[in-house]
């Protein structure tokens, strides 16, 4: 008889509600505070990824010069001369 009373209250069925029982929804502190923490998470994020896509950058610029040199001496091969443009 105790244990079925146990699993009544953690029937999946029923609302799950804390505090009074007239309470709904979210108070405006609480709402408050959830948008202060996603702020805090999101500067802390952006911290940290934007001196990586600095970064990200330099290494793509230096890897198109590569690439462009590559080019020119794959023309200077063939044509004994590098391309006028």
């Amino acid at each position: 008889m105790k244990l079925k009373r146990i699993f009544q209250r953690f029937d999946a069925r029923r609302p799950i509600r804390s505090g009074r029982p007239d309470q709904r929804g979210m108070t405006l502190i609480e709402i408050m505070i959830v948008i202060t923490i996603l702020g805090m998470v999101t500067a802390a994020v952006a911290v940290a990824v934007i001196p990586q896509l600095k970064e990200a950058k330099v290494k793509q610029a230096r890897i198109d010069i590569q690439n462009i040199k590559n080019a020119a001496d794959l023309y200077y091969n063939k044509h004994s001369r590098y391309p006028t443009t």
